[in-house]
């Protein structure tokens, strides 16, 4: 029976080391090896990109996961805040938002060489829109144009296809979004008041139903998560008070619960992170703070503070954790 070698160490500051060593036989190696490329997915960076602090702004951060360094990543093709983002391992798409005027606009970035280029425009210009998917599609939900929308766009990252998705149930704006790669949950927001309500949409079949409540009704809270849970943290409540209030959703329950507050109150925050760690940044008031979420525990700790004071930001990251 062939036998292969593999030696090394990769080292995740999130996770501590994944070691490999030794002589494998082939029969068992390849789900350690599955393990070792899960270590060096997780690694990655998130990065937040465009906002708005007096002008709206083209400039991104990245934020590396495992040794929590932040450096300015290449400028996207338009400036503009309220825009939506989500991707995969490969690539990253943020769209729409406002320049001062309403955009349809979006931006591919390649994570590999950090090049930015100009990708296929949504079906419906619209800003305070938010972003969620897995790993072929990404979902851009909900927003304002003309009026708040419950409208979709399903962007195919392999052909840069855009098509209309399964429109939302209520029509909101600044709300959050975060999945796994069977549905993406989109909650909070503004319509017809603040929202505590959520919605979930099925990748396998567009289907969008009601899923949990949240335990804060609230605008411009940010959403990430891993492959079980979602965390949605911050935002404006309906007292108009800024919040660090988090919820704790569970994908295959729909159950809710607080989860553990962030490290200030902010509004219009943006979140990213990998399976390990969610990492929420920006936002109004504090806007370079970063906190780190870590799922496993709820614990909640200060990250490395970003370059850029923006709110109303949107984040993407090279290692999803969701899928």
């Amino acid at each position: 029976m062939t036998s292969v070698k593999v030696a090394g160490d990769i080292k995740n500051n999130a996770i501590g080391y994944a070691k490999v060593s030794g002589t494998w036989r082939m029969c068992s190696a390849f789900a350690n090896v599955s393990n070792v490329w899960k270590a060096v997915s997780d690694m990655g960076y998130s990065l937040f990109g465009g906002g708005y602090y007096s002008t709206p702004t083209d400039k991104t951060d990245k934020y590396a996961h495992s040794t929590d360094a932040v450096s300015t990543g290449t400028v996207l093709g338009l400036g503009r805040y309220g825009l939506g983002a989500c991707g995969n391992a490969t690539i990253g798409i943020f769209a729409g938002g406002t320049t001062g005027s309403i955009t349809d606009y979006s931006d591919k970035y390649t994570h590999s060489t950090d090049v930015v280029s100009a990708g296929t425009v949504l079906g419906h210009a619209r800003n305070y829109v938010s972003g969620v998917g897995h790993s072929t599609i990404g979902l851009f939900v909900g927003g304002y144009d003309t009026n708040i929308t419950a409208f979709v766009d399903k962007y195919t990252y392999s052909n840069d296809n855009v098509a209309a998705g399964t429109a939302l149930s209520t029509a909101r704006q600044r709300g959050a979004a975060t999945g796994n790669a069977t549905l993406g949950v989109y909650g909070a927001g503004t319509g017809a008041g603040y929202y505590t309500s959520t919605e979930k949409y099925t990748h396998s079949d567009d289907s969008v139903a009601s899923g949990g409540t949240l335990g804060e009704a609230r605008r411009g809270p940010a959403a990430t998560g891993n492959t079980t849970i979602g965390i949605f943290a911050g935002g404006l409540n309906s007292s108009t008070h800024t919040s660090d209030y988090t919820d704790k959703y569970t994908y295959s329950s729909d159950a809710v619960a607080p989860g553990t507050v962030i490290g200030h109150t902010k509004q219009e925050v943006s979140g990213g992170g990998n399976s390990v760690i969610g990492l929420f940044g920006g936002g109004n008031a504090y806007g370079t703070y970063t906190d780190k979420y870590t799922y496993s525990s709820d614990a909640v700790a200060p990250g490395t503070a970003l370059t850029y004071d923006f709110y109303m930001r949107s984040a993407i990251s090279s290692s999803p954790g969701g899928f």
